[in-house]
């Protein structure tokens, strides 16, 4: 019911469904009735109350607050048009130049795989032990994950401009490199992103544009699976690949809030910011060669042996999957799943309304990259990963250098 409401007011107040409270409705509150699918992973109610949907309705005045302070100056709906600000020659530009040093990241890092024993290494070792030589190239990495960003952009091109070969091989091309990374989110993000770039430039809302990247992301997930696993499916035959993934697609969403009511009911001692800020750190430290690359683990051994900080915190240590609010009730306890989704609420509003007011390609490509924080709510806490931050930061560049190169011409006059 409150999902169905947080829809309805959505569309009412702003003409569209995909606000943030609307995204977060889905994202958080549907998932978590996965968790009647097996008994050991139920929610007993006074969790449900207080922290599923208490944490929502905190998400929830935070946001309302915000809207309530930009209410008087201007109606904020969504308009019927898409996204402007980026001229189609401009943008083209754009995508080719993210486009070659995108794959200037991934030929580095694929050259390291080759060298350290060729491509069969990720059937020998399959992707898990792979995707460590492939990502231990900290400067490549981050060029390799520019390609996240000419997936949406290059989609966008071809839907609302043209369709051109060298944006259709650009699309592809870039798509299946991230692949070789061997890690789900580094493609399931990119189809979330491009999806949004999608949704939220078009006119009218159709279900293909939800449907269609739903099956690729399943396709995905049974994919990067197997590639993971590979060793393991090679032994016991590939036809028991699906039945089992299947049913672990299932368990990356219903052990998260279990894992979480059990924080909640044990946790007495709370790390103030070490979690929280751990990615931002981790970047910092990269860049100052102060330790070993990416896959190392040293980080994970300092905070106890887990990324969720160790096997007491889990319902089953054969699932060490979290939402969003794992890492924040961690470091602030009981408090922070109320203060932390409310500073969230102003946050994503003051996004969701710039991209409302003025829906140029910047804003479009910051909004559905918080839109996909947002829609793996459910999963983790996408708000922390770095690579995102990333993205939005080399699109304000590219803006910037858009609007300079724009007003050149003006003051030569």
């Amino acid at each position: 019911m409150l999902v169905i409401m947080s829809l309805m007011v959505s569309k009412a107040i702003h003409n569209d469904y995909f606000s943030p409270p609307g995204i977060l409705a889905v994202s958080w509150l549907l998932p978590a009735l996965t968790t009647f699918k097996d008994d050991v992973w139920n929610l007993e109610y006074p969790f449900w109350l207080f922290v599923v949907i208490g944490s929502y309705l905190s998400f929830l005045c935070g946001y309302f607050i915000c809207f309530s302070l930009f209410k008087g100056k201007k109606k904020i709906i969504k308009e019927n048009q898409g996204a402007a600000g980026w001229d189609w020659p401009t943008l083209e530009k754009i995508i080719y130049l993210l486009f070659i040093m995108g794959m200037i990241g991934f030929i580095n890092n694929i050259i390291k795989v080759i060298r350290a024993g060729g491509l069969v290494l990720y059937m020998n070792l399959g992707f898990r032990q792979a995707e460590y030589i492939f990502g231990s190239s900290t400067w490549s990495n981050y060029l390799f994950f520019l390609n996240m960003l000419t997936v949406s952009l290059s989609l966008f091109y071809l839907a609302r401009c043209k369709k051109k070969i060298s944006m259709i091989v650009i699309f592809i091309t870039s798509y299946l490199s991230l692949f070789f990374h061997g890690i789900k989110a580094t493609v399931l993000i990119p189809t979330i992103m491009a999806a949004w770039v999608i949704i939220l430039s078009s006119r009218d809302f159709k279900w293909r544009y939800v449907l269609i990247p739903l099956f690729i992301g399943l396709l995905v997930f049974q994919i990067v699976s197997i590639g993971r696993d590979y060793i393991y499916y090679s032994r016991v035959g590939f036809d028991k690949a699906y039945g089992r993934n299947t049913d672990t697609f299932l368990n990356y969403i219903a052990p998260n809030y279990a894992n979480l009511q059990k924080q909640v009911n044990v946790l007495t001692e709370f790390s103030y910011g070490l979690y929280t800020f751990s990615p931002f750190r981790e970047f910092y430290d990269y860049f100052g060669n102060k330790r070993a690359p990416a896959g190392s683990g040293e980080l994970t051994k300092k905070r106890g042996g887990s990324i969720l900080g160790g096997n007491s915190l889990l319902v089953n240590p054969g699932f060490n999957v979290a939402t969003y609010l794992y890492h924040i009730h961690r470091d602030y306890g009981f408090w922070g799943v109320y203060i932390l989704p409310f500073i969230l609420g102003i946050i994503t509003a003051l996004i969701y309304f710039t991209f409302l007011k003025n829906p140029t390609i910047k804003n479009l490509i910051i909004y559905s990259i918080v839109a996909t924080m947002l829609t793996l709510a459910f999963f983790s806490n996408e708000f922390i990963r770095i690579q995102l931050w990333f993205l939005i930061l080399v699109v304000v560049l590219i803006d910037l250098m858009v609007k300079v190169k724009r007003t050149k011409p003006d003051e030569r006059a």
